[in-house]
């Protein structure tokens, strides 16, 4: 699936591919994933009301929205940990995210500039090793998968001043790279990264916001659907600070180790983000160690 995704041509991060496990989402029990157009329409549709009272567009719409960034999970802005693996080929990141999310990147670009023996597995085979290791070591718990290619990026992209795609310089990315230019023998017109997003689950459905409705990847990455006005309005509520707070510390009582002093911004009081918090998998910072020590040995 990793190798599928990296080969999305046309438009990187065209199609978003995932998979729903048994009690996340998942519309039948036996294996099989969904491809899912990017970015979601919604997000493609003009802004009527500006349209019509003939003022200047805004971004939705206009076509400057990139597939593989455009979701709340993409565009998380903080993060818990991360671990290098293969000396850079891939990256692990624990997304600061209402769900316990975990975020593997190849680095073709790492691949590239450094010398590399023919028979050693590229970032897309060992991406696709480090998620079999995830999933080995989440065991049973409810989670979903999902897939998206990006450009790959090089020195000569990268603006300091126009840090769009990956807001927080403590997150390791694929734009972390060596200062080194690409040799002009190499052609990466097309080349691309994979990021692939891990929401590791405790339940399907939230016990508080909208609970008939069973939450799948779409929901984890970040968007709802609404089957009616009721929903809808449901899925827009905001809640009070002191009860979203309550549920935020649960887990951080625990003495693990970590600094859980964060500030929570990827963790609004909206409805969605409680629903993602309610079916998260707890104590994350106990597994993401679990994960850490086998992605390592």
């Amino acid at each position: 699936l990793v190798l599928l995704t990296s080969t999305i041509g046309n438009k990187p991060g065209s199609i978003l591919i995932c998979f729903n496990s048994v009690g996340a989402g998942a519309s039948q029990n036996h294996i099989h994933c969904h491809a899912w157009p990017c970015p979601p329409l919604p997000l493609l549709m003009p802004n009527k009301e500006e349209e019509e009272d003939g003022d200047e567009m805004d971004d939705i719409g206009d076509g400057s929205i990139n597939g593989w960034d455009c979701y709340a999970a993409s565009q998380t802005t903080s993060i818990y940990d991360f671990v290098d693996l293969w000396e850079g080929d891939v990256e692990v990141t624990f997304l600061d995210y209402p769900c316990m999310c975990i975020l593997l990147s190849s680095s073709s670009y790492n691949s590239i500039m450094k010398e590399r023996e023919e028979e050693e597995a590229t970032p897309y085979i060992r991406l696709g090793k480090a998620l079999a290791t995830i999933l080995s070591a989440i065991g049973d718990a409810p989670h979903n998968v999902c897939m998206l290619n990006r450009p790959m990026y090089n020195e000569e992209e990268y603006d300091d001043d126009d840090d769009d795609l990956f807001h927080d310089d403590t997150a390791v990315t694929a734009k972390d790279s060596s200062p080194n230019e690409i040799p002009n023998n190499i052609d990466t017109t097309n080349a691309t990264d994979v990021d692939v997003y891990v929401f590791i689950r405790s339940k399907e459905r939230s016990p508080n916001v909208v609970p008939g409705h069973k939450l799948g990847a779409s929901e984890m990455m970040g968007v709802f659907h609404a089957r009616s006005e009721e929903e809808l309005i449901e899925l827009s509520l905001d809640y009070e600070e002191e009860e979203v707070i309550e549920n935020e510390n649960q887990d951080e009582t625990q003495d693990d180790g970590h600094d859980h002093d964060h500030d929570h911004e990827n963790c609004s009081n909206g409805a969605m983000a409680r629903a993602l918090r309610d079916v998260s998998y707890e104590p994350r910072f106990e597994l993401w160690e679990t994960i850490k020590e086998q992605l390592m040995t």
